[in-house]
């Protein structure tokens, strides 16, 4: 439930981090690590995610609203709501993910 919205997080690092609930709406997360971060029900509407890497992270219940994730990084584990298309240069799914 940490609030950092309108945070200034260039370079950050939240690899395995408990983001639940987070709000981090407006943050800047240029370069932001989020390596297999738990980042569920998090709000991150309007973030700058400007190569941010996700690699196995869980956004499944994740605010994306208006956020851009064109210039982040996923694998086929990262988790995305199922309102959110996975962008086209990231991995489609694990074949065991049940979320997109």
């Amino acid at each position: 439930g940490a609030s950092l919205s309108v945070a200034w997080l260039f370079g950050a690092y939240f690899r395995y981090a408990n983001l639940e609930d987070a709000h981090l709406e407006g943050a800047v997360l240029i370069e932001a690590n989020f390596e297999r971060a738990r980042i569920t029900r998090a709000n991150l509407r309007l973030a700058n995610l400007t190569n941010a890497r996700f690699e196995g992270a869980d956004l499944s219940t994740a605010n994306l609203e208006e956020t851009n994730l064109t210039e982040a990084f996923g694998d086929a584990e990262t988790q995305l709501p199922d309102n959110v298309p996975r962008p086209t240069h990231w991995p489609p799914p694990a074949p065991d993910n049940k979320r997109r």
